[in-house]
C-alpha cells in the first residue's frame, strides 16, 4: 500500500513534468481510482467483526485497528487474494500458521502450510495515512484547472477521500498531521484547516519532520476534528 502511494506521486511528478499521458492514464485510470476506492468506501469493503489473529492486539497498535464499526477513511496495511505470503507466519516460532497482527484470514478455516496471505489487516498506520495525503494532494494538482466530465468527478472524489482520510485520523486521536491536514485543506478549499498547518520556517519543518507533531493553531493531539463525525 505505501509503495503504491508513492508510485502514484511519481506517476503524477512524472506526468507534470514530461507531458507524457503514459503516466497520466496510468495513474488516473488504474492506480488512483483503487486508493480512492479504498478511501471512500471502506465501510462496505473491509469487515472489522472479525479478527483471525491468534495473538494479542500490540500496546503498539493503539489507535491504529478499525473497529469496532465500519468506517470510511481506511486503507488497510495489506489487502491480498493469496497471492502474497506472510513473513510473520513464516517465521513463527511455535510453527503455528496463523495471522500474528489483527486481520481477517480466508484461508484461515482451510488452513495454508504456504502461509498465503488473503484477506485483509485490520490496521492502518499514521505512517499510512500520510503517504496517502501525499498521494492525494499530487492527484490533485494534476487536475488543476481540468474541465473534462472524467477529471471533474476524480477531483471531487480526491477531495472526499481527504476528507474521509483527516476524519478517520482524528477519531484515531491525531487530527493535526500536517500532510493529512493539507490534503484536506487543498482539496476542499478550506481556508481555516489550511491556517492549522506548521509555518514554512525552520520551525515549522521541524515540526513536520515528526509525523505526530501538531499543526499550528490546530488542537492537542487527541481531539476531535470538526469533520470527524462526517459520512457520505
Amino acid at each position: 500500500m505505501h509503495d503504491g502511494a508513492w508510485f502514484g506521486v511519481a506517476l503524477a511528478r512524472a506526468a507534470m513534468v514530461t507531458g507524457d499521458r503514459w503516466y497520466r492514464d496510468l495513474l488516473l485510470r488504474e492506480l488512483l481510482p483503487l486508493y480512492l476506492k479504498m478511501l471512500n468506501h471502506s465501510d462496505e469493503l473491509f469487515d472489522p467483526s472479525r479478527n483471525d489473529a491468534d495473538q494479542p492486539v500490540p500496546v503498539t497498535w493503539e489507535g491504529r485497528q478499525l473497529g469496532p464499526e465500519r468506517e470510511q477513511g481506511f486503507v488497510p496495511d495489506w489487502w491480498n487474494n493469496g497471492l502474497s505470503v506472510s513473513l510473520e507466519m513464516l517465521n513463527r516460532r511455535d510453527g503455528v500458521r496463523r495471522l500474528t497482527l489483527p486481520g481477517r484470514d480466508e484461508l484461515k478455516e482451510t488452513g495454508d502450510p504456504e502461509c498465503r496471505l488473503s484477506g485483509h489487516s485490520l490496521g492502518m498506520s499514521n505512517h499510512m495515512a500520510q503517504d496517502l495525503a501525499v498521494l492525494l494532494q499530487a492527484a490533485w494538482k494534476l487536475l488543476a484547472d481540468r474541465r473534462d466530465p472524467e477529471e471533474v468527478a476524480l477531483r471531487t472524489a480526491i477531495g472526499e477521500a481527504a476528507r474521509h482520510l483527516e476524519a478517520g485520523r482524528a477519531r484515531r486521536g491525531h487530527p493535526n498531521i500536517p500532510a493529512v491536514v493539507a490534503a484536506y485543506a487543498r482539496a476542499n478549499d478550506d481556508a481555516a484547516a489550511e491556517a492549522r498547518l506548521p509555518a514554512l520556517n525552520w520551525e515549522g519543518l521541524a515540526r513536520m519532520a515528526h509525523p505526530l507533531a501538531p499543526c499550528r493553531g490546530g488542537a492537542a493531539e487527541g481531539a476531535k476534528s470538526p469533520h470527524s463525525g462526517i459520512r457520505g
